[in-house]
């Protein structure tokens, strides 16, 4: 079983003095918040791997073109909407040119730069990147970072070049 992981978006403010700085008690988020109610989607798909757990690493084995495919399901059942597009708009809505994005990644399997059991794999970060990118959020403008875990190596050297 190959575990996608969970991601979270934030968008801050564009100046540094709101995004250095943000009042997070008056802070009004951006987004979700046009869907009516909360919502788990699953999505799965036999081809997203081909990994024979005895060869290399599962990782390695994971089909980016599936991922996408999946994460392009799971936000248009998500928001309800019938286009990848119209989807993210939903999901981003509020969003402005100039914001930031940050992806949070879910490392909490990570004890060191080296490790990569079961944490937030590259090819689903790079789905999401190419969704934000595809309703015109600039790869500058898009971050991806864990709090409290170091990014994996797998993850730097499989990760859009931002």
């Amino acid at each position: 079983m190959i575990t996608i992981s969970t991601f979270f978006i934030l968008v801050g403010a564009g100046s540094s003095r709101e995004y250095r700085g943000l009042d997070y008690l008056n802070h009004t988020p951006l987004g979700l918040g046009t869907l009516t109610s909360n919502k788990v989607v699953r999505v799965h798909s036999p081809r997203c791997t081909d990994w024979d757990f005895l060869t290399g690493y599962y990782y390695d084995r994971i089909n980016q073109t599936e991922v996408e495919k999946m994460l392009d399901q799971g936000v248009r059942e998500l928001s309800g909407m019938s286009t990848s597009q119209s989807a993210w708009q939903m999901i981003m809505a509020g969003y402005q040119s100039g914001d930031q994005v940050a992806i949070k990644v879910n490392n909490n399997n990570a004890g060191s730069a080296s490790q990569g059991y079961l944490n937030t794999e590259p090819q689903i970060i790079n789905a999401v990147i190419s969704g934000l990118t595809g309703i015109g959020v600039p790869e500058t403008a898009i971050s991806v970072y864990g709090v409290s875990r170091n990014i994996i190596v797998h993850q730097k050297n499989v990760v859009l070049d931002l």
